[in-house]
């Protein structure tokens, strides 16, 4: 059967979603402000001074994004951003929501998040194999593409780190090598400047960040056959702020569009049953 579940969950998730409160939210509309009351804006790191806000195709869609520009090494050369998580969340209970893409040193190990005032080659990265991982203990399998917005959320949960990679988990383990330490800054794209493996940075563009206290946990996409010649696609119930979306091509630029008929809850899940076609066909879930 050509009827293909896509590999995007949740591509964008509800500012209170299973007991995860947004707390603040950057969209790089031209300032590095956060949409959500009280959070700091964010503080460019840009030793160059090449950063800069430009236009970008994000998911099909033409948005403003925000460029960083530094290099690997030396390390007081690399560029990104911090964030001051004081009073926004406990500092071993909460998730970061991202949209960004990488486009320097694929096979390679490049930071994401740093949670140590970049005192230790610890934290949040791509690593060598392309995967999403927690320097040195987790990593994963679904390869992250460069010069691709992908979808990366990080879920720290009182020791347990989980990732997801375009709405699909990638590795949940125990740990506390991603609680906030020290001043409370969260570092991003840059690397540690002191202790072992310094330089693993990649230039890149970010369109979106969020960060929210305690767990955001997304719901999961099932699709079943029948035995008369349809699927049931469903989710979780009630999963408010959530579409399901479908499109027949994932070459950029992918254009998604509602799934008729609307769900009906059934034991629990939203579920919508399609006829079984000639056509291939992804889902979504969206919001």
């Amino acid at each position: 059967m050509p009827l293909v579940a896509a590999l995007a969950a949740a591509l964008a998730l509800v500012s209170s979603m299973n007991g995860a409160t947004l707390v603040a939210e950057y969209r790089y509309n031209g300032n590095l402000a956060s949409s959500a009351g009280g959070a700091p804006a964010l503080v460019s790191v840009d030793p160059l001074g090449l950063n800069a806000f430009v236009t970008d195709v994000v998911n099909g869609q033409t948005q403003q994004v925000f460029n960083w520009v530094g290099n690997a090494v030396p390390v007081t050369q690399q560029a990104g951003f911090t964030l001051d998580t004081t009073g926004l969340v406990v500092t071993n209970s909460y998730s970061v929501e991202m949209i960004f893409e990488l486009t320097q040193r694929e096979g390679q190990w490049r930071r994401l998040i740093d949670v140590e005032d970049r005192q230790s080659d610890d934290g949040f990265y791509v690593n060598p194999g392309n995967q999403l991982a927690v320097y040195p203990i987790i990593s994963s399998l679904t390869p992250f593409t460069n010069n691709v917005y992908e979808h990366v959320v990080l879920t720290v949960d009182g020791g347990t780190i989980s990732a997801y990679l375009n709405g699909l988990q990638q590795f949940s383990g125990t740990s506390t090598l991603m609680d906030i330490q020290f001043s409370r800054q969260m570092g991003f794209f840059i690397d540690n400047v002191v202790a072992g493996g310094q330089g693993e940075f990649s230039n890149g563009s970010i369109a979106l960040l969020r960060l929210y206290a305690d767990v955001l946990v997304t719901p999961s996409l099932s699709i079943i056959r029948t035995s008369t010649n349809s699927v049931v696609i469903s989710w979780p119930s009630p999963s408010t702020g959530f579409t399901l979306q479908s499109t027949t091509n994932l070459v950029s630029p992918i254009v998604w569009s509602a799934v008729f008929p609307a769900p009906v809850v059934v034991n629990g899940q939203n579920a919508v049953t399609n006829p079984v076609s000639g056509t291939q066909e992804f889902y979504r879930l969206s919001q």
